[in-house]
């Protein structure tokens, strides 16, 4: 084979390596903990209104997404810092850190807006519009999560919305702040508070928190792509579909 010919073959060869890796699916992040009913990971596998929300949309981004394997929280977020992970769905801006190991982390809309309302026991009602009703009160709370007003009431911290609602109904604090798609999701599905549903009383909206997808800074041409299929899932009513899947 003459050099002219083998430098061809290996452009060729080139070529193909490079058109074959840019089609390589990029990955979007996946924890090994349950964040019901926005990821519910069971087995290593991984549910849920998130999860279903990146699974339709994955096919019309570029290369496509694939879900990473569930790894620890830290773990998933230090890969995501480092490139190892495009994106992440959904989180509130004020969760994370604003830039990445390349740049300033980019955002995009809104997929999802979620509220927290109060509950408290039904034989001890409580008139709470916003988080400084909640003054000088016991209130339940979730370990390592920030509430807005916290400062205002003694909190008690728990593991999971399980033990919230049960602190809730068998009156051993005042209130609890809970997302409403969680606790929805709980009363359907969990036998244990489907039991205790008498025993506490749903009260107003006090905050809200607007989850949008992460985009690593090495990847600034997923952005308006993700938007459009955003934009596309909630115009079509898709996005609710999947919502009340788990809530409904």
């Amino acid at each position: 084979m003459s050099v002219k010919k083998m430098l061809l073959t290996l452009l060729l060869i080139s070529a193909a390596y490079q058109n074959t890796a840019a089609k390589e699916p990029l990955s979007y992040s996946v924890t090994d903990v349950s964040w019901e009913p926005y990821w519910i990971v069971e087995q290593g596998e991984a549910r849920g209104i998130f999860s279903d929300l990146m699974e339709t949309i994955a096919p019309h981004v570029g290369p496509g997404l694939k879900a990473e394997s569930p790894y620890p929280v830290k773990r998933a977020q230090m890969m995501f810092e480092r490139g190892e992970i495009a994106v992440e769905c959904c989180v509130n801006q004020a969760w994370r850190s604003p830039t990445d190991s390349t740049g300033e982390t980019l955002w995009t809309e809104t997929v999802l807006t979620t509220h927290e309302v109060v509950i408290f026991p039904a034989a001890k009602p409580l008139l709470v519009k916003t988080p400084a009703d909640l003054a000088g009160k016991e209130v339940a709370t979730i370990l390592g999560y920030g509430y807005i007003g916290d400062t205002l009431f003694k909190r008690n911290d728990v593991l999971d919305n399980i033990a919230q609602l049960k602190l809730v109904a068998y009156e051993r604090v005042d209130a609890a702040v809970v997302d409403i798609h969680e606790l929805s999701y709980l009363l359907r599905t969990d036998p244990s508070i489907i039991e205790l549903k008498d025993k506490i009383t749903i009260g107003e909206k006090i905050g809200s928190s607007a989850l949008k997808m992460r985009v690593n800074s090495q990847h600034p041409e997923l952005l308006p792509v993700l938007n459009a299929e955003i934009r596309r899932m909630k115009q079509s009513g898709k996005m609710k579909a999947i919502v009340d899947r788990y809530i409904q």
